[in-house]
């Protein structure tokens, strides 16, 4: 199993991968444990507030458009919460979808705006960064 710098494998970083595409989180909960990352699973944002009441993540990486409670949705509750005010979040979704949604998360924190379909080791390199930067 692949560590980062400055991992241990008591407390490995903590993500929260939140997305309506079974495949997708599958995948994604596949490529951050085999990086070392523990993941969380949430397949919208209703969900996904429900596993941040249960564990602060080191990450968050969100779908934008999901049923019960959106990405946008999500953001706005997470920003609201002070112990995870500061958590750094990804939003991932279509070309189309980002560029509608781009101001309304232009002040909300959101670290990157990743559209799909991505490719995941730059993407993994991306939540490595961001989970020492957060770490340190």
């Amino acid at each position: 199993m692949h560590r980062g710098p400055g991992q241990s494998t008591a407390h490995p970083p903590h993500v929260l991968v939140i997305d309506d595409e079974p495949a997708l989180r599958t995948t994604l909960q596949r490529v951050l444990v085999d990086a070392g990352l523990s993941v969380d699973l949430a397949a919208n944002g209703r969900e996904g507030l429900e596993r941040l009441a249960a564990r602060r993540p080191s990450l968050i990486l969100c779908d934008l458009t999901m049923p019960e409670l959106d990405g946008l949705g999500f953001v706005a509750a997470c920003r609201a919460q002070p112990d995870v005010a500061a958590v750094p979040i990804i939003i991932m979704s279509s070309d189309q979808a980002l560029a509608a949604a781009r101001r309304h998360l232009s002040d909300s924190g959101v670290v990157l705006l990743l559209a799909k379909p991505f490719d995941l080791e730059v993407l993994l390199g991306i939540i490595q960064q961001l989970v020492e930067r957060s770490a340190a």
